[in-house]
């Protein structure tokens, strides 16, 4: 189905490009685009993801998160996740904001009642902890939704929101 759409064939990838010598290397590669989200406080880590179709259930595509390692090129993956949004590091660099919808992390997002489907518009906040792996809802019982989010070092992160 997606090979109808006038895009579906383009691919986008990641590139290393020291401006000064004019060295590029290229970081992504494969049948699916990468998207870049965030670059570590320090400089030596990325957070990227990709897009893969998946018609057997909603919403019909899943994302799979990844971590390159700059210094190595070592590859961690993270997580696959379905209503995904976006990725923040932390200003310390131990810790990633995602953005998503309700359902992003199984249910911890959501704050309807049992029984009910939540909005997978209403773009929730998760802070994800490197360290143990933990994963904390920031804004489930908050109102309105999430349009944009940013990680500031003197103020933690700064939430824009619809």
């Amino acid at each position: 189905m997606p090979d109808r759409w006038p895009w579906w064939r383009n691919r986008d990838f990641l590139y290393l490009l020291d401006v000064k010598s004019g060295f590029k290397q290229r970081l992504t590669a494969g049948r699916l685009s990468t998207n870049l989200q965030s670059i570590s406080p320090d400089g030596k880590r990325l957070i990227f993801s990709r897009s893969v179709p998946d018609f057997s259930e909603r919403p019909y595509s899943k994302t799979q998160w990844f971590i390159l390692n700059l210094i190595d090129f070592s590859l961690d993956s993270l997580f696959t996740t379905a209503w995904s949004g976006s990725a923040r590091w932390s200003p310390d660099g131990r810790k990633i904001l995602f953005t998503g919808g309700p359902s992003m992390f199984g249910n911890i997002g959501s704050n309807v009642p049992e029984g009910m489907i939540p909005n997978e518009y209403d773009t929730q906040a998760y802070i994800f902890n490197l360290d143990d792996k933990e994963i904390t809802p920031i804004t489930r019982d908050f109102n309105p939704s999430i349009s944009q989010v940013f990680c500031i070092p003197s103020v933690k992160y700064i939430l824009f929101f619809n």
